[in-house]
């Protein structure tokens, strides 16, 4: 299954467009629950907004090149730290999928 990503920014202005709406739309005492239901809604929607604020923290840059060594050494430490081609090739190819990877965030 492919995954479809919602644009966050797009997302949390419409969520704060139908706040806007609820808060400043003129209430009709007439209908049966009506402040209830306005209060329902504002409450459901600012927790929405709290909770996609939540999830979009930045991540940490990660040096990449410095987390494949430590792997590489922790998980082979019966190798020489003489310098071993084999971790150039391996930091060759994280790098390579590291860059696919936030090409194809940008593109979607």
């Amino acid at each position: 299954m492919k995954y479809k990503y919602i644009d966050a920014e797009k997302l949390i202005a419409e969520i704060e467009r139908r706040i806007y709406s609820i808060e400043n739309c003129p209430l009709i005492e007439a209908e049966f629950g009506a402040s209830k239901k306005r209060e329902g809604k504002l409450f459901a929607y600012k927790e929405l907004l709290s909770l996609i604020t939540s999830l979009q923290q930045e991540q940490p840059e990660v040096d990449l090149g410095k987390e494949i060594e430590k792997y590489y050494y922790d998980k082979f430490a019966f190798i020489s730290s003489v310098h071993n081609p084999t971790l150039d090739i391996l930091t060759d190819i994280a790098n390579h999928f590291y860059e696919l990877g936030l090409k194809a965030r940008k593109e979607e």
